[in-house]
């Protein structure tokens, strides 16, 4: 009777576990199309044993049947870490080529509205010119391409710069979906952890995890761990981002290049020192300011903005940069570095800093090329590049093409890698410096032949003085003095080591106006004049005269440099010239005074103007050893373009298949086959009925053994 209720048992339990069996096929394939589900399995076991006797030759037991182990999901964690891997590196390289797609549009190259044919209209233009250089008409047309040129270079460079704030939006929505995501795995471990401590599986809930997990793969580069009590920690970027119920939050914050922070800090230094000046100097406050503006740290400050000082109602140093406050009541105002419009990702809270270290070296081999995220910031870039963002060699030598000391080559090389690090990286940052270069030097080149510069030296000043004079007068430059319209002051003596540039009077040509306007070019700079008018003086501080007593001007030209972007000829800053705009004729194309051809027109200038565009004076970048015409230099750029977005485009696709087959694999294994489940539910039916059968014929026996012999 026993031995027949123990079979019953063991009929029951067939029955449970095949039961359990049947609701989990059932439930796979009633989930054969969601997203993210995992196929599960019911995994069985043996039942206990009862031990009915002893025996020497047997283990007289007698099994009770069968039992469910567990209800377990089916994956490959190995193909998961590789999918999660790869489609991070997919989503980097998608937006690379998202970038060079949206930079092609912007040219028009791939619309029929090129930026080359603002380039050859200009050409053309200045050719027509070239032919009658009397004619007001052919002036008036060139002014009119020369403002096109300068109207389409400015769309283009604002919508690369739109761009990158556009990227900004895009790099912020990233941001908070990564820190969503921890946040929702953080509960879904709690959730998961609550229910399996008490042996149950959270199956479902680990499927909405993996999918999370799967996401944020996308997005950066991370790692993850399941403890034993199923909660999975995780780490990205190589810092843990989630540890049990700890979160680091990620966050975005206006970038400071390390430029603009040396910049701010020397701008102090510079100020600092003019207030001591302005303290120790004996005499009156006129004594006071004369020093403040004759020092070097007054000349080196003018590098970074237009300048004014003078002597507040106290006899106190009151100095302006760029009509803003840097001197006032004997303190000075401290200058912070200018923040970028760009947004850097920081982790928040633990003081680690930035998120990503942008190397630019962007490699498989290494995994620095994974996540959505960090591909959205490289293609950015850091800031708004620049021409000045690209080394020149010739920078870095002197006229007789020696390094300069005391390590010439060493800076090159070290700019060059700088270069590469920040600017080559990213290819919108990359454009936008080569662009802007050319447009420079379009610019730089057509102005410098209408309004030539010389060196201001002792000798080229003596020898203005002399011209001018007709050589009745002459001056000494060992006491001789030039002063700015700012008030700063130079010794002839000391030019030489100042490196200034200025008009050179004798050689420019004039305009063919009544005036014979010289100095007008072309293209202006919107917050700084092409020149400052400075006076010459003897050594009583007198103005020199010339022979019909007026005082002798030299035009000091407002060099350019990098630590004042006011002072660029770059893209954002290029105007055309108001006067030039206003009066074509003052396009000085006519022989000056000196020349001995007064009142001819200067052809030979205007066909060195068609000649730069034949000169092949340019580099893409100092990894190029190619140099470039005008026209060649934009053909070359827009194909340097097309083969970062062909090669971005050949990665992505190849990457979208190399995800594509593992997800391939992952779902062999982890996705649910309809006709898989079809035969396990055939097979499980079976074995139910096989157990009812079981337990019908024990059912028998009992009831004869009851009612028979009972």
């Amino acid at each position: 009777m026993g031995n027949l209720m123990t079979s019953m048992y063991t009929g029951v339990s067939g029955l449970r576990v095949n039961q359990h069996s049947l609701n989990v096929t059932a439930h796979n394939i009633a989930n054969v199309d969601t997203k993210g589900f995992t196929r599960q399995q019911v995994l069985t076991k043996d039942f206990t044993y009862n031990t009915i006797g002893q025996s020497y030759n047997s283990a007289m037991q007698v099994g009770l049947g069968t039992d469910m182990s567990i209800i377990r999901q089916v994956r490959d964690v190995f193909m998961d870490k590789a999918y999660r891997l790869e489609v991070g590196r997919q989503g980097f390289y998608e937006a690379q080529h998202d970038s060079v797609k949206e930079i092609e549009n912007l040219f028009g190259e791939l619309e029929g509205v090129a930026f080359k044919n603002n380039l050859s209209e200009l050409w053309s233009s200045l050719a027509n010119l070239a032919k009658q250089p009397d004619s007001i008409v052919k002036r008036g047309i060139l002014v009119s391409m020369a403002q096109e040129f300068i109207n389409r270079a400015s769309v283009i460079s604002k919508q690369m710069e739109e761009y990158q704030k556009n990227l900004n939006s895009q790099i912020q929505e990233k941001v908070n979906r990564i820190n969503k995501i921890g946040e929702e795995i953080r509960d879904l471990n709690k959730a998961i952890r609550q229910y399996e401590s008490s042996g149950q599986q959270a199956n479902d809930l680990r499927d909405s995890r993996n999918l999370l997990l799967d996401e944020l793969g996308g997005l950066v580069n991370c790692t993850y761990r399941e403890d034993g009590t199923g909660v999975v920690t995780i780490n990205v970027e190589g810092v843990q981002f989630l540890v049990d119920d700890q979160l680091t939050y990620m966050a975005t914050e206006r970038m400071v290049t390390d430029g603009e922070q040396e910049k701010a800090d020397r701008i102090n230094q510079l100020a600092e020192a003019l207030q001591k000046k302005y303290t120790d100097t004996a005499g009156d406050t006129t004594a006071k300011l004369a020093a403040v503006r004759a020092s070097d740290e007054w000349k080196e400050l003018r590098r970074y903005g237009n300048l004014s000082a003078k002597a507040d109602a106290q006899d106190k140093l009151y100095v302006e940069r760029n009509d803003i406050p840097l001197i006032a009541d004997d303190k000075v105002v401290e200058v912070l570095p200018k923040q970028s419009d760009l947004l850097k990702v920081i982790w928040k809270g633990n003081g680690l800093g930035d998120v990503f270290r942008l190397t630019g070296d962007y490699s498989s081999r290494n995994n620095t090329d994974i996540g959505s995220l960090k591909g959205l910031i490289v293609a950015r870039g850091a800031f708004d590049a620049k021409y000045t963002d690209i080394p020149v060699e010739a920078d870095y030598k002197d006229e007789k093409g020696q390094w300069l000391p005391p390590k010439g080559e060493e800076d090159f090389r070290a700019a060059i890698a700088e270069y590469n690090k920040t600017v080559n990286s990213s290819t919108l940052m990359m454009t936008q410096a080569q662009f802007d270069q050319l447009v420079h030097e379009v610019v730089t080149r057509i102005n410098d032949i209408l309004c030539p510069n010389t060196e201001a030296t002792k000798d080229t000043i003596k020898k203005l003085v002399e011209t001018k004079t007709n050589g009745n007068k002459t001056v000494d430059p060992a006491t001789a003095t030039i002063e700015l319209a700012d008030g700063t002051i130079y010794s002839l003596a000391d030019l030489e080591a100042e490196d200034m540039l200025m008009l050179d009077e004798i050689k420019s040509s004039t305009g063919m106006d009544d005036g014979k306007t010289i100095g007008e070019a072309i293209f202006n700079r919107k917050s700084t004049e092409r020149y400052i008018e400075a006076e010459l003086k003897d050594k009583d501080g007198k103005p020199i005269l010339d022979e019909k007593n007026n005082p002798i001007k030299v035009y000091i030209y407002n060099k350019e440099y990098e630590s004042n972007n006011y002072s660029l000829f770059t893209i954002d800053e290029i105007e055309i010239n108001p006067e030039i705009l206003q009066d074509s004729s003052k396009i000085p194309l006519s022989y000056n005074i000196y020349s001995g051809f007064y009142g001819g027109y200067d052809t030979e200038r205007a066909n060195e103007l068609l000649g730069i565009w034949d000169d092949k004076g340019l580099k893409l970048d100092p990894n190029s050893l190619t140099t470039y015409n005008f026209a060649d230099y934009y053909a070359a750029m827009t194909a340097g373009i097309a083969y970062r977005g062909e090669l971005y485009y050949e990665i992505s696709e190849n990457q979208k298949d190399m995800v594509s087959t593992l997800d391939n694999k992952r779902q062999e294994v982890a996705g649910v086959s309809s006709d898989d489940e079809l035969t396990n539910l055939i097979k499980y039916q079976h074995a139910y009925n096989a157990s009812s059968r079981y337990i019908n014929v024990i059912n028998e026996m009992l009831a004869h053994v009851i009612e028979r012999l009972g």
